[in-house]
């Protein structure tokens, strides 16, 4: 029977190999995640900054002809409303409405009543209900003015509005 003398690679070469590789797995770890530390948060300071404006949001609603008025009588701008609207059948049903443009203090928007019954959806600027028995109009403030950035609600400055 005859020996076959084969060899692998050294101990030495194999160590260096290994090492090498958990480098490379650990800097591609430590890029993803400083990254997606990074990201969130920005997203986390542009909520806080956003949610700290809330405490000078002013909004006064007065009734028109056909829905009602939304003026900004306070210090800051806001992006959108969020409407919940309480049906007769006990639901309650959630609306955001982002705003054409910022509502600066001093500007007014009109938001219209419309004759799809409550709990259906729609769009702006048809977003009262006619079902309703009351609307809680809140007022927001956008995250950032990235597109799609979210709506974060003041809730301390909503107002409750009965039909």
């Amino acid at each position: 029977m005859e020996k076959i003398n084969k060899k692998g690679i050294s101990p030495l070469i194999a160590t260096v190999l290994l090492v090498g590789f958990l480098v490379v797995v650990i800097l591609i770890v430590w890029l993803w995640g400083y990254d997606f530390v990074t990201e969130q948060a920005e997203k986390q300071g542009a909520l806080a900054d956003a949610s700290e404006n809330c405490v000078e949001t002013v909004m006064k609603i007065y009734k028109t002809s056909n829905g009602y008025e939304i003026l900004n009588e306070g210090a800051v701008e806001f992006g959108g409303v969020i409407i919940q609207q309480f049906c007769s059948d006990g639901t309650i049903a959630d609306t955001k409405v982002f705003l054409p443009q910022r509502l600066f203090p001093g500007d007014s928007v009109e938001l219209s009543k419309t004759g799809v019954d409550c709990g259906s959806d729609a769009t702006y600027p048809a977003v009262l209900y006619s079902g309703a028995e009351k609307y809680r109009l809140i007022p927001a403030q956008k995250a950032s003015d990235k597109k799609g950035a979210p709506l974060v609600p003041c809730s301390s400055a909503g107002l409750d509005v009965k039909p």
